[in-house]
């Protein structure tokens, strides 16, 4: 351990050194060094989540509507502990108005404009999507962006982002002239 504090007579609080997967853990006292072996003994470290952003299609026409879709992964065995995300989007986008996806136990927040939040949301072991449906609005760059985050316990996971071109639609021809020639 990097440091620790005798809670009592029975508990240690220790600061772990950095490092990967389970490792045993050995107390010294007056009295000898702890055993190791079995389960009992065992510390295991926790890595970040981690976050990819896609969206189902580039560009996004004017009027027409795409999903981003934001993959979380846990690499770790158990869900990850609640956290809340805020994801922003540029105004070329209409507001996003719901989610949907795998991951579960969220609560939504936001504003009517470019701010989607998600209270409360956890991963389960090996990950979950949050999909959030946007209309293209007006012609240029959509940015979508979110910070970093740090669940309780977890190492951070960083910050993502996305951006995809708004587009007017193709124009539509009505009428032909003249018509012959």
């Amino acid at each position: 351990a990097t440091a620790f504090t005798v809670d009592s007579a029975t508990q240690i609080t220790a600061t772990a050194p950095a490092g990967t997967g389970t490792v045993d853990v050995r107390v010294t006292t007056a009295g000898g060094t702890s055993a190791i072996g079995g389960a009992g003994d065992d510390f295991t470290y926790l890595s970040a989540l981690t976050t990819t952003m896609a969206f189902s299609v580039d560009p996004l026409v004017i009027g027409a509507q795409g999903v981003l879709t934001v993959t979380f992964g846990n690499p770790n065995a158990t869900v990850s502990p609640a956290f809340n995300l805020t994801v922003v989007s540029t105004a070329t986008v209409g507001p996003p108005l719901s989610a949907g996806g795998t991951c579960t136990g969220y609560t939504l927040g936001g504003d009517a404009n470019s701010v989607i939040s998600f209270s409360g949301l956890s991963v389960p072991a090996g990950g979950c999507t949050v999909t959030i449906p946007y209309t293209g609005r007006n012609t240029g760059t959509a940015a979508f962006s979110f910070n970093a985050f740090t669940p309780s316990g977890l190492p951070q996971t960083p910050a993502d982002s996305l951006q995809v071109q708004v587009v007017p639609p193709a124009p539509v021809v009505t009428s032909v002239s003249p018509t012959g020639g």
